[in-house]
Parts: C-alpha cells; structure tokens; sequence
C-alpha cells in the first residue's frame, strides 16, 4: 500500500509540475532551479526505488532514450512548492547507498518545510511520466543526505564550490541501475575551443515556460579570462581554478539546467567535466555560461564516490591493526516483500592481482543457488571493532570491499561436497568469495597464513576464536568484535557427543571447548586460529555449528582448513597463499607458500640438480 500510494503521489507530482510550468508567466535569469507551487500533500513514508505507473536548452536537441542514462532528474519537495534540478549519478557504495551530484545551489538552505526528495531516472519527457521505463528514488528528508560543499558561497554575485551529493537509501539491485557518469580527475586540462555537450530540463529561450523535454546542446569551451573579465570577477586565478565557461551562437543552458552535467565523450565513455551553475540570460552574445568545474572538487567527492561499488571505501593509509586480516562478511538479500542481511566472520587469505581478492569463510555464509534469485550481493569489511555499516563507512581505519551480484557464480565458491546431513551437520563447510575491486596490495594488509595437512593439532591446544556474533544464546545485542581462548578436543570424544561419527573426523573437523566460552550466532565463517611467536597468525579452523552456545558437554565444531588446502590452491589460482607446517605441541611453526608453489620449487630445484651432476664430470 506505501508503494501505491507513493506511486499514485507521484503521478500527481508530476502533473501538477507540468501543468504549473505551462501556465507561469514568472520567469527569472541564471540557471538557478525553477519553483513550482504544490497544490496538495505528498506524503514520504519510506526510501522507495521503483518504476513509474506507465526519463531545458537553449538551441538544442532531443535526447534519445537511454543515450545518457546516468542523467537525473531532481525534485526537492516542500509542503506548497516544489523545485527541480538536473544531476548525475555518479556511483553506490552499496546497495542502499546512491550518490548523485548537482549543484549546491539546487540544495535549499532552509529545509524546514522540505518533506523529501525524488530522482528520476529515464524521464526524457515529463508529458511521458506514465512510461514504464522511467524509474525513480523516492527519499523522505535526512540532513545527512544532502552533502553540500562547505564551502560554497556566493562572492561578487558569482557561485564558488557551487557542487553538491545526493543521497539516497531505498535497496535496490545494482544491476537495476545505469553505469555511473566518470568524473574528470585532479589535473586534467580542456583547451579553449573544446566541443562539450550539456543536457538539461531547462527552457529552450529567456522567459519559456514550455518545455518539458530533456535537451542537448554542443557549446564550445571559452577561455577562463574572457569568461571572467565578461562578468567583471575580481580574480581572474579563481575563475580558472573554480569554473569552465562555454558558449556557442544561439545556445546555452538556462533556467531549470541547474545541477546539470557538461561533458564530453572520450572512447565511447561519458566523462562529466563540470556543473551547470551560472550565467547571465540565457545565450546573451558576450556572457558564457559558467559550469563548476568538477575536476577542481575531485578530493571532496571522492569522500562520497571512492566509496562507489567496484572500489570500496579505503584510508589513504592501512593503520597496522591486531588480527587486520579478520573481516566481516555483509550479505545483502531483497524479495518481493522485504529486505534483509545477513553477518558472518571470514578472513583475508591473499590476492591473485591487484583486482582479485580472496576471502576465506563457511559455506552455509554463501547463498545456496535457490537463494541467488533474491542475493544482490555482498560487502567485505577490515577493521571494524564494532560493526555497524554506518560507522564502518566513516571511520578513517576501517574499509570494505562493495561486491555486487550479477549472477556471476565465479565469485562464490563453495565447496562442491558441502551438504548438510542428518539433524544439521555441515559437511565440507568451507567457500571462497573473491571481490574484484581495484586496489594496490600494497593497501591491504598481510594475509593470514593457513595450517597444512603437516600440522599436527594436540588435543588441548590453546586456540583462539574472533568474531561479531552473540555473547551468550539468544543474544541480539552485540556489535562488537570479540575474542575467546578455547582448548581443542578430541575428535572421536566429540562425534561421539554428537552421536554421529562418520560425521565429524580428524580430518574434516577441529572441535574447541572451554567452560563458559564458544562461538556463537554471528561468528559463523571466522576463524580458529594460533599465534607463532606472538608475531604470525596462523589459522586452523573456520567457526561452522554446535549445540546452543557453551552448553556443557557439546564442543563447538570447526572446519579444519588443512583438509582443504588443495581445493583452495584450486579456486585461488595465482594467488600466493601463505601455509604454515608444524607441531602444534611446541608452537613452533614454519611459514611456506602454498603446496602447488612448494612443489614447482622443488621441481626447479631437482632440475638444477640433475643439471649440476651431468655438468660436473665436463669441469673436471
């Protein structure tokens, strides 16, 4: 009903804006947003991405469906009026995280009549508002979503950092959304005369009030000093460093183009060089149109779309962290009647390049195949001490990796015998998850080494667990990242507490107790793990299943990873594992790459051998 009513809400939004900028008569110079009343409520509920009921220039053209499609639409709604602005997506950082960029000027200082805020997607013509292509965000009003820049000002009647983020948080599939815009980079330079394109909403001359199609214009870069010495600025250097103007005879953006992009195409991709934001008139001969120049802001909109998915959210420096290796596995489902997620431990085991990552956790943490339907997709993240999305996307330590799911199965490996048997036993309960995000390895931190089949695991062994999840049964509470000691236990003793043997065995399983003290609901898919010398984490075990939490008589059960090690050299390829043999009696263990690695060293090194002994009888 929320959604049908918010849909039926819409569609009166837009009819009454159409119907408003046919009959006003007002009209103002710049490109400031336009302003129409509102003659009835509309009601926010919920953050809503949805489909419609059925996507302004001076001397311009028709846009064709879908030619830009990361071209927005953005309507602030008050209680009596409404204002519209164009924008651009430029990237998610996650599933319910949006970014848009506009203008700042198209973000209302005075928000305590705004009620909330709509994106449109696809609206090439607002007479076509019934079209079942054109898509929506619908957000209620959040002071935290509105990111305008903090310093934008107005000097000489002229707009500085005049840039602005949208935010908005409704779930929605990633593969629902167009490919973001690119963003121009600290540094690049645009030679006076550069054919540049703009698209807006806007009027089509000074004092229309008619148009109601999405347009293009093809303007021409104008030099920053004519530009500045047209509108008398008192600092020609600003000018340069804040705007690029551009012009051309007969064409220019106008009023209602505010927030909206220009930019040019480069290899068949879209690279967004500037903002609307100013100009005199609408294509008066001698005043250029002024554009915020994006390149200038890259520092500041970075804080937003580094965090865009395909890149995750990184410190410009990895602050060395106790057990940095440990992540948080972030799941994100969406069916036809609700959203949820789901949290589990994992650990970080290596990288094959600089754009393939590789994540150790329990298979049970990995959507099954019948799940896929509703996954969108998952997010990794380091260095969270007390988990909450929120703060892990703000914290200056702490990072993640934004994964979406395109029904690319490469990047969910489970094990292929993994099954749950009898009253819930996991077998095989182990999987690999890769993401695929850019980033140089020199940023991540060092991988946890793996215990191989050489290990030998004593029966009471101090080992230690960490993970987010409950601390006691039924616990719902806890947020924190938490850490327990617990003692191994024999294998038989414990497959025979659990009154399956064939189920739970050496060589599969590692069993941990200690009164009082488990795992728990949430630690799912973190490790086991002990400390050589108090300096190289070595991991023996992934947290799988037990009876309740710390019931006495019943060990938790543990994946042993030294059963898999040939299967994970499988999935990880190229990557550089790191595996650690020894006793676990004495402690003392000795770091190695991985098997595969191993033995290619100890081919070359016999083939060296063999070479030395048939050289040697030629020396003599």
């Amino acid at each position: 009903m929320k959604a049908a009513a918010s849909m039926f809400a819409r569609c009166m939004l837009l009819a009454t804006l159409l119907a408003m900028m046919t009959s006003s008569a007002a009209a103002r110079l710049g490109h400031e947003p336009l302003n129409v009343t509102l003659d009835f409520e509309v009601n926010f509920t919920e953050p809503i991405f949805t489909r419609g009921v059925g996507p302004r220039i001076v001397g311009g053209t028709l846009i064709s469906p879908y030619q830009n499609p990361w071209m927005v639409q953005i309507e602030m709604v008050f209680s009596d009026v409404v204002t519209m602005c164009g924008g651009t997506y430029i990237g998610s950082a996650n599933y319910r995280s949006h970014y848009f960029l506009t203008a700042a000027q198209c973000i209302p200082s005075d928000r305590s009549d705004l009620d909330g805020y709509f994106v449109n997607f696809h609206l090439y013509d607002l007479d076509d508002f019934y079209d079942e292509e054109h898509l929506y965000f619908s957000q209620p009003y959040e002071a935290s979503l509105l990111h305008v820049h903090p310093s934008y000002s107005s000097l000489d009647d002229n707009l500085l950092n005049d840039i602005a983020i949208v935010e908005t948080t409704a779930y929605v599939s990633l593969s629902s959304l167009p490919s973001p815009v690119s963003l121009a980079v600290a540094g690049s330079s645009l030679l006076d005369e550069t054919s540049v394109q703009a698209i807006g909403y806007g009027h089509t001359y000074e004092n229309d009030t008619s148009n109601t199609a999405l347009r293009s214009a093809y303007l021409n870069v104008v030099n920053s000093d004519t530009c500045a010495s047209a509108y008398e600025a008192t600092s020609d250097e600003i000018f340069f460093d804040q705007y690029i103007c551009a012009a051309a005879p007969g064409k220019d953006t106008c009023q209602g183009d505010g927030g909206g992009p220009l930019f040019l195409t480069q290899a068949s991709q879209d690279v967004q060089l500037g903002i609307t934001s100013f100009g005199y008139g609408c294509a008066r001969e001698g005043y250029p149109g002024v554009y915020t120049r994006v390149s200038t802001h890259t520092g500041w909109s970075k804080l937003f779309d580094s965090r865009c998915v395909g890149s995750g959210h990184f410190p410009a420096r990895l602050v060395p962290t106790k057990n940095s290796w440990m992540v948080a596995i972030l799941a994100f489902y969406q069916t036809s009647s609700a959203t949820y997620q789901t949290l589990c431990g994992g650990s970080y085991i290596g990288s094959a390049n600089t754009s393939s990552h590789f994540f150790l956790t329990a298979a049970h943490c990995v959507p099954s195949v019948d799940e896929r339907a509703d996954f969108l997709g998952y997010e990794v993240y380091f260095l969270v001490d007390d988990f909450d999305a929120e703060y892990a996307s703000s914290d200056d330590d702490a990072f993640y990796f934004s994964q979406p799911y395109y029904s690319d199965d490469t990047l969910l490996n489970v094990h292929p015998d993994y099954e749950v048997a009898g009253q819930g036993y996991l077998l095989n309960d182990i999987a690999i998850i890769e993401t695929r995000a850019e980033l140089a390895l020199s940023d991540m931190p060092s991988p946890v080494s793996l215990g191989t089949d050489e290990s030998e695991l004593l029966d009471g062994t101090s080992v230690q667990v960490i993970g987010y999840g409950a601390t006691y049964e039924g616990d719902t509470s806890n947020t924190k990242l938490r850490s327990v000691h617990l003692e191994t236990v024999d294998s038989s003793t414990c497959a025979t507490t659990y009154g399956y043997t064939s189920y739970i065995t050496e060589e599969q399983n590692i069993c941990t107790s200690q009164s009082g003290k488990d795992s728990c609901q949430g630690d799912s898919g973190g490790p086991v793990f002990v400390t050589q010398s108090g300096e190289v984490d070595v991991q023996l075990g992934i947290v799988s299943y037990g009876n309740g939490c710390a019931r006495e008589g019943y060990p938790g059960v543990n994946t042993r990873v030294a059963g898999y090690s040939d299967w994970i050299d499988s999935v990880v390829g190229s990557a550089i594992v790191s595996y650690v043999e020894g006793s676990g009696a004495d402690g003392e263990y000795i770091q190695t790459t991985s098997p595969a690695v191993k033995h290619g060293l100890d081919m070359v090194l016999l083939v060296l051998t063999s070479l030395f002994a048939i050289m040697v009888p030629h020396l003599q």
